[in-house]
């Protein structure tokens, strides 16, 4: 997987919340860095380094986000739970039209 495939999963993945996707990704793209690295200088590769580089800026805030919302979800189920709040049990639940 090149370098931009693996960024372009990244984001992707970071987008929907498929942390099990992003970390394949990320997995891919530190590999592609490395293989990046192994090149000979060239201005090719400097573009390269520069897209990779902003792109993981731009994974960098998707990441933020997800945390935060993670963090948000995490504190609302817990809430929920400390509430004692239980759904009711099926033998309570009419469902008779």
């Amino acid at each position: 997987m090149t370098i931009e495939e693996a960024d372009r999963s990244a984001l992707i993945a970071a987008g929907h919340g498929d942390v099990i996707g992003l970390r394949a990704a990320l997995q891919y793209r530190a590999r592609a860095i490395a293989s990046l690295m192994r090149m000979p200088p060239s201005q090719e590769l400097a573009a390269r380094l520069a897209r990779t580089i902003a792109s993981g800026k731009l994974l960098d805030q998707k990441l933020s986000t997800l945390k935060m919302r993670i963090r948000t979800d995490a504190a609302r189920f817990a809430a929920i739970q400390a509430s004692g709040i239980e759904a009711p049990s099926r033998s309570l639940i009419d469902c008779r039209a």
